[in-house]
């Protein structure tokens, strides 16, 4: 079991979450969310993971009120590389795996996680190209905001850095590798994995909420 020194709250993450919230996501707005920087590093499917959002065990839940558990790789964050765009994207990105869905008869709010819009293999694509209905839509989203981004701000360093990160987001969601000369120099997944395992125990989480 990870120690506790391994969490810390973060502040950071949990003013640029609000805005976002209130700007993207409103369903969330009743959610309780405890926002977390790691030191340890994260993996999911062999690569490193910069951030996860989870629903904590349902003992946390009952202890600490929490809905979910936000938690940030520190040293992915405090990348001197790393501009305000792309870790607005992670948090973005990692709030929509965040659902909300309310009861029609109690009223009751029950929270949940959803997966990504596009799960893919890199070879299937590279054999069978956009074979499903997701993979097209997901493709034709993707070249829209591109092209978008291209023609209206090509020499903006911020549009430049949302351009790469869409893309890198895009290429992770898919399942494909980027060439060498197009790739980040570390791998990032972004990816949820929802494993009672990998939960901060109840020890880390009151740590880091204090």
């Amino acid at each position: 079991m990870p120690a506790a020194s391994d969490y810390e709250p973060a502040p950071v993450v949990e003013t640029i979450a609000k805005d976002l919230i209130a700007k993207h996501h409103p369903h969330l707005a009743s959610a309780a969310i405890s926002y977390v920087f790691t030191h340890k590093k994260m993996t999911h499917q062999g690569r490193q993971a910069a951030g996860k959002m989870s629903r904590p065990p349902k003992l946390q839940v009952y202890h600490h009120d929490f809905d979910f558990i936000l938690i940030v790789d520190w040293q992915w964050w405090a990348d001197n590389g790393r501009s305000k765009q792309q870790k607005l994207a992670l948090i973005d990105h990692e709030l929509c795996h965040g659902t909300a869905k309310e009861d029609a008869k109690t009223g009751d709010v029950k929270f949940g996680i959803r997966g990504h819009d596009v799960e893919e293999f890199a070879e299937i694509i590279e054999r069978h190209q956009l074979w499903t209905e997701e993979l097209r839509k997901f493709h034709g989203f993707a070249m829209t905001n591109v092209k978008k981004f291209i023609e209206t701000g090509s020499g903006n360093t911020d549009r430049k850095d949302w351009l790469e990160t869409l893309l890198v987001l895009t290429a992770d969601a898919m399942g494909v590798d980027l060439p060498s000369d197009k790739a980040p120099t570390e791998k990032v997944d972004t990816q949820v994995d929802v494993d009672p395992d990998s939960q901060i125990s109840h020890l880390e989480l009151e740590e880091a909420a204090a």
